[in-house]
């Protein structure tokens, strides 16, 4: 198949002007097709953004993100303290997806300043998408964020970008405040085998959450932890929900002995 010079910036064009139709399915799926076109999408939809509606802006940042064209770095740079929140989000999750380690600095700025949570937290989803263990430092920091979402960011972007310097956060985090913040941790310190959790993990087998109290039965079951029998136990005698089921499961993988419970 012959493609004349120019074609994808054409087709493009045609693309580019349904981004401003009022019917929002029409603005996706010319949304779909400039990201099948490409890197041809690049630089007319860039020319186009040129005084641009902030809608525009927004979708833009978007696109350019999922495409991942360096071309699209100083466009996405210059919107990243935009007054809109939502193209700031935007902005900084797709500044993630370029694959240029040398963009943390900036995006990291951006968490420490920016006083929108959702936004701060992009900020952390981005750093951790940069595929570069330089970004754990910011990642913990983040752990001490006031916004549970931004926490819970921060823990699973540690995850993907683990290093040994993230095991005592990993294992306070079983303390937050917050539910899904402490259910994530849990996983996080089983999936990594930190033996030095197990403490931690047996005085969440009586957390306020059941889903905390499963993931802290499984987390122990990798860990083979011995020590933490007759918290499993307790679980077993004292709760009817699924973290009784995983604390049996937990007990024979620990002991090698079937648990049941009594009446």
């Amino acid at each position: 198949l012959f493609v004349f010079p120019g074609c994808g910036e054409m087709m493009a064009e045609a693309h580019i002007d349904r981004l401003s139709d009022p019917d929002s399915q029409v603005r996706l799926k010319a949304s779909y097709k400039l990201v099948d076109i490409g890197s041809a999408a690049i630089e007319p939809l860039l020319e186009r953004t040129r005084g641009g509606s902030d809608s525009l802006h927004y979708i833009a940042a978007q696109i350019f993100g999922r495409i991942g064209d360096l071309r699209a770095v100083p466009f996405l740079l210059s919107h990243i303290k935009n007054n809109n929140p939502h193209i700031r989000k935007e902005t900084v999750l797709a500044l993630g997806m370029m694959n240029k380690p040398d963009l943390a600095g900036p995006i990291a700025d951006l968490l420490r300043t920016e006083s929108v949570d959702i936004v701060r937290g992009a900020a952390v989803e981005s750093l951790a998408n940069l595929q570069d263990t330089t970004v754990v430092p910011d990642l913990i920091r983040a752990l001490s964020d006031s916004a549970a979402v931004v926490r819970r960011h921060a823990l699973t972007g540690l995850h993907r970008r683990w290093t040994a310097a993230a095991e005592d956060p990993a294992i306070a985090a079983l303390h937050d405040s917050d539910e899904q913040v402490r259910y994530i941790a849990a996983q996080l310190v089983g999936n990594r085998f930190i033996e030095k959790a197990v403490f931690d993990l047996r005085l969440a087998l009586i957390d306020t959450s059941m889903w905390v109290r499963v993931e802290a039965a499984n987390a122990l079951s990798k860990l083979g932890a011995l020590e933490a029998v007759d918290e499993l136990i307790d679980v077993m005698r004292t709760r009817d929900g699924p973290d009784v089921e995983a604390a049996q499961k937990a007990l024979y993988q620990i002991t090698g002995e079937e648990y049941v419970v009594v009446d």
